[in-house]
């Protein structure tokens, strides 16, 4: 594809993926974790998240054609909790704070990666009970015939056989960054663009900190 037509496209997407946004804020299923980030999560356990905030190293929308809003994290988070621990009224939840730093490679419109470091706070009955510190970064990886298998599925979707092979499924979300759906992994993997390494970091994070939970012993 043109360099053109590259073009037109990121603008036709970005365009699409903040329609009905007062602002181009990151936001919705390009957050979303693929249901099988978690397959055994916890019962009777629920969260909910009280406050984000974000530092360093953010998109400026003037630079790179959207912004990324503490808002729009905290209900994405919240979303993906929900997803795999459902809220029940008999539960009281435990509070979610989260702090998320971000750093990026890059020169000019060429990303490389874009790494996060995250600190999550657990409360229960406004007590501190857990600190998890979660690092995650994103990058595409092609260079071997490893990474080109799990590159090529990511790009032309992946077959439905490999997926159901346990070892494949599970290192395929980790090279997608656990992404919902065939058609944002493809996107990601052929377009170099910075909405899709810092949802992809993101994803990283939220997916680590859910599996982290599943091996926590609180109550």
């Amino acid at each position: 594809m043109s360099k053109l037509l590259q073009i037109a496209f990121i603008t036709i997407l970005t365009v699409f993926l903040f329609s009905g946004c007062a602002s181009n804020s990151m936001q919705g299923k390009i957050f979303s974790l693929n249901p099988d980030t978690l397959t055994d999560a916890k019962k009777n356990i629920s969260f909910e998240v009280s406050n984000v905030k974000l530092d360093k190293d953010l998109p400026n929308y003037h630079m790179h054609g959207f912004i990324i809003e503490e808002d729009n994290i905290k209900k994405s988070l919240q979303e993906n909790l929900d997803k795999f621990y459902p809220k029940n009224s008999k539960i009281v939840p435990y509070k979610v704070e989260l702090f998320i730093e971000f750093e990026k490679d890059a020169y000019l419109m060429n990303v490389n990666i874009v790494k996060t470091n995250g600190v999550y706070k657990i409360y229960k009955n406004e007590n501190l009970i857990k600190t998890i510190n979660i690092k995650s970064e994103y990058q595409k990886k092609t260079k071997n015939k490893k990474d080109k298998l799990y590159s090529d599925s990511a790009l032309y979707g992946v077959d439905d056989r490999l997926y159901n092979i346990p070892e494949f499924r599970k290192k395929y979300l980790e090279y997608t960054a656990y992404v919902l759906d065939k058609e944002i992994a493809g996107d990601q993997q052929y377009f170099n663009h910075y909405l899709y390494f810092y949802a992809g970091a993101i994803r990283l994070s939220f997916a680590k900190f859910i599996q982290e939970l599943n091996n926590l012993e609180i109550k």
